[in-house]
């Protein structure tokens, strides 16, 4: 037997240590992100108020729902419906059957829909590999990706729950009754309308055995016909108008479609790329079988839908969740292919290539490490959203708050359609139907039908004469006041209404209620201050 240098021992003796310990450091971060998230979005989950803009004003259409208002229905000053489809709403609704509505049983939906998701990446991982270590790796990365994605997973929105079933569509697609696959991909597409080409674009995956691709397409097709018809029965045409129609109007934006690749997947993912092409050269695969093709054909058609997605308005980062989820389940088949293949390399190499394997796996998910109170409101920010509440429910009348629905209704006030929901027929080209509604909303404010205006900023950035927001706005609402909520800011805050606009009318009451001493206010052209 050789022998070995003396300072050749202690590098052998600290590879063994690594090939030992990182599988078990693997399991555990990945286990340990898994929980984080767990506690992250538990510690929030009752936070009062909207974690984002749009998140309260599905509480108010869950609240629809749930009262046994349409969903669907002719636009109009007081809703108009987002352009989603209808599972997440009614789940939604049913769980706040027994946990009451409020932002709550929205994202314990979304909450269950991230352990869902975890699951069923797990289980695609060691269905294709038999690798625990692997399938748990790429359960963590995703569960990580919470941090990256800005806190998504847990907020009242379709996204965590669209997620989950595309996941299950796909697992049930590569295992189950075609049949079987087919009823998911029709729940998915009923939670978020976008799922259609990928639905068709996977089945077709199964080209190898046609007799199952025809039948699965078929029934996909007539599914998906099915259930448009029938949803347009039932809300009179309005269902296919605001999940197909509405979003023909949104512009491209080339930034995103070229920073799509680089920006939003090479980026944070760069280490876990890294394993993926070092698996696929050098652990050849059969490029004509069955699982190689299937993955092919889902890894193209989930990046290219969701580069399609980015390369329009509208697109925020909860858009990239589907493929966050699609590179945890590569990252994880990948990383499982490549151990069985260093493990039976001769020593010192085997040690050395599964300690930098090992390790850039490691540093891949440790890299999006979080504190959770970076994403905890606080009650700094219960406090002010308290305050603020207090100050919209003193104001008397009928006031539009035009970012935040539910905010209204905390307040005892009338909720009425948001921004985020009528700007996409104000933005849509012009048409019998954007002229009306835009002209009512004119004629309303001409009316002084709403005895004040809550906005997310100043008037002018909602380009006063373009849209809703008439030329005159500051001539009809010249009072501009501070709201309580415009003092939260720092790690955590969601959006926030800052700005009160009144009538010069407003003034005439007892303002006591909304205007201290203190407060930010301009008059405009008001000939007089408010009584004391």
């Amino acid at each position: 037997m050789p022998i070995q240098p003396a300072n050749v021992r202690p590098q052998r003796r600290a590879l063994d240590i690594a090939c030992q310990w990182l599988p078990f450091a693997l399991a555990t971060i990945s286990a340990g992100f898994i929980l984080l998230f767990l506690y992250t979005a538990l510690r929030r989950m009752n936070y009062p108020f909207a974690f984002d803009q749009v998140e309260g004003s599905m509480v108010t259409s869950v609240w629809r729902v749930a009262h046994g208002m349409p969903l669907y229905t002719a636009p109009t000053q007081d809703f108009v419906p987002f352009l989603y489809a209808p599972l997440y709403f009614y789940i939604a609704a049913a769980v706040g059957k027994l946990v009451g509505i409020g932002y709550g049983c929205l994202r314990l939906v979304s909450i269950l829909g991230t352990l869902g998701s975890c699951g069923v990446i797990y289980a695609l991982i060691h269905g294709e590999t038999r690798s625990r270590l692997g399938a748990i790796a790429g359960a963590g990365l995703y569960a990580a990706c919470f941090s990256q994605l800005g806190g998504w997973f847990d907020y009242g929105r379709v996204d965590s729950l669209f997620v989950f079933l595309l996941l299950l569509a796909i697992y049930c697609t590569r295992r189950a009754p075609v049949l079987v696959a087919v009823l998911v991909w029709l729940v998915a597409f009923q939670t978020k309308q976008t799922i259609l080409p990928v639905a068709v674009l996977v089945l077709c995956a199964e080209w190898q055995r046609p007799r199952r691709m025809i039948f699965g397409l078929v029934a996909l097709i007539a599914g998906f016909a099915g259930s448009i018809v029938m949803m347009n029965h039932l809300t009179g045409g309005w269902y296919s108008y605001y999940l197909f129609g509405t979003a023909k109007g949104l512009p491209w934006l080339m930034r995103t479609a070229v920073l799509y690749l680089p920006s939003d997947l090479l980026q944070p993912f760069g280490l876990a790329f890294l394993i993926v092409l070092a698996s696929l050269l050098w652990v050849p695969v059969q490029r004509r079988s069955r699982s190689t093709q299937f993955y092919l054909i889902v890894s193209f058609s989930l990046y290219a839908s969701i580069w399609f997605l980015r390369a329009h308005a509208g697109s925020s980062s909860n858009t990239l969740i589907p493929v966050y989820a699609w590179t945890a389940v590569l990252f994880g088949i990948a990383l499982a292919r490549l151990m069985p293949r260093v493990g039976g390399m001769d020593s010192p190499q085997q040690k050395l290539c599964s300690t930098l394997l090992l390790g850039a796996a490691c540093v891949q998910i440790l890299g999006f490490l979080y504190h959770p109170g970076r994403y905890d409101p606080g009650a700094y920010a219960v406090e002010g959203r308290q305050k603020f509440e207090q100050q919209l429910s003193a104001i008397p009348g009928d006031v539009y708050v035009i970012n935040h629905s539910y905010d209204a209704m905390l307040a005892g006030k009338q909720p009425h359609a948001v921004i985020d929901a009528f700007g996409i027929i104000q933005d849509s080209p012009p048409s019998a139907m954007r002229t009306a509604y835009l002209a009512a909303f004119h004629r309303a404010i001409d009316a002084h039908a709403y005895s004040a205006f809550v906005l997310d900023d100043t008037a002018d950035t909602y380009k006063p004469g373009d849209g809703w927001m008439p030329a005159d706005f500051a001539d009809q609402y010249p009072v501009r006041l501070l709201a309580e909520s415009a003092s939260i800011s720092g790690p955590g805050a969601p959006p926030v209404e800052k700005w009160i606009y009144l009538p010069c009318s407003a003034l005439d009451g007892d303002t006591s209620g909304f205007i201290h001493a203190g407060s930010a206010i301009s008059y405009g052209t008001c000939p007089k201050t408010p009584q004391k």
